[in-house]
């Protein structure tokens, strides 16, 4: 049936599968679809655009060979798989596929001005102590300079496939540039889950918001603490609702699946089943 299929309708299909992969199965996915068209050729250069796209809208982490980690986005590609890791100011290739780092460079210029720089530095070492403190040994966290604003993403992953599961979460933060006359700053960001549960079944949850925190300082270096307390606000404000929304879930599928009162229309007092049980076994017998 497969081989079948046209050369277009095999790559459409290809790539919207692996542009749909579960958190950190993007290299199973691949592989298994491999096994089903038996065309590598096909697979590897006419899908590649999709592995990159993938990559580059999930953040994914890199750390090879590099001083500082760094995320793929579209934010600091400088096209030909080329990306700018900017604390060390330094350009690498990226292999997709692979997904592996090679021909580390410094960079030939600055690609933005010197108050952008210095506003993205200042930034950069709070996010750097949010991250610590908030996603050790997990997380990444990189302020971009991306058309005349500062850019802050940052990805969290845990991936335990031994244990049926792996989730993903990830945010996006716009800034604008920092303007000393100015004692308000208002950021956007979105914030997105990404979660695969699938031990005896397939159960995906994928969920996002948008929040806007203002922040309020008197200096450059107030101003940052302030960005980075607004994001981290905003991430527990997420989490809270995330779990709000878990539980309702729950309530509400068992709601569908059971009466919420028995036959007698009241409710049992399970803390008292033993003394039910005593009282059966008490009772005269037949």
């Amino acid at each position: 049936m497969v081989s079948s299929l046209g050369k277009d309708v095999k790559v459409a299909i290809c790539s919207k599968i692996l542009l749909n992969s579960p958190p950190g199965e993007l290299i199973d996915v691949f592989n298994s679809i491999r096994g089903i068209i038996n065309d590598d050729d096909l697979l590897k250069n006419e899908c590649a655009p999709a592995v990159a796209e993938y990559n580059l809208e999930n953040f994914h982490q890199v750390r090879q060979d590099l001083s500082n980690p760094c995320l793929i986005t579209k934010y600091n590609h400088l096209g030909n798989d080329r990306f700018l890791e900017p604390q060390a100011n330094v350009t690498f290739k990226f292999d997709h596929i692979r997904r592996e780092v090679s021909d580390i460079q410094p960079a030939d210029k600055l690609y933005y001005s010197d108050d952008l720089n210095k506003w993205r530095k200042v930034v950069q070492v709070e996010l750097n102590k949010y991250i610590e403190k908030s996603y050790k040994n997990s997380g990444v966290g990189v302020v971009f300079v991306y058309d005349g604003q500062l850019i802050i993403c940052i990805e969290s992953h845990q991936f335990r496939p031994k244990s049926y599961w792996n989730g993903r979460m990830k945010s996006c933060w716009i800034v604008p540039p920092y303007d000393s006359k100015a004692s308000t700053l208002e950021i956007t960001g979105t914030v997105k889950l990404d979660t695969h549960y699938f031990e005896d079944g397939n159960v995906q949850l994928k969920m996002d918001h948008t929040y806007k925190p203002k922040c309020v300082a008197s200096n450059i270096g107030n101003m940052a603490i302030e960005v980075i307390k607004g994001i981290g606000k905003s991430e527990d404000a997420y989490q809270a609702t995330i779990q709000e929304t878990y539980m309702a879930q729950i309530e509400e599928v068992f709601k569908q699946l059971r009466r919420s009162l028995p036959i007698t229309k009241t409710k049992f007092d399970w803390n008292k089943i033993h003394n039910y049980k005593i009282a059966q076994d008490m009772g005269p017998t037949a």
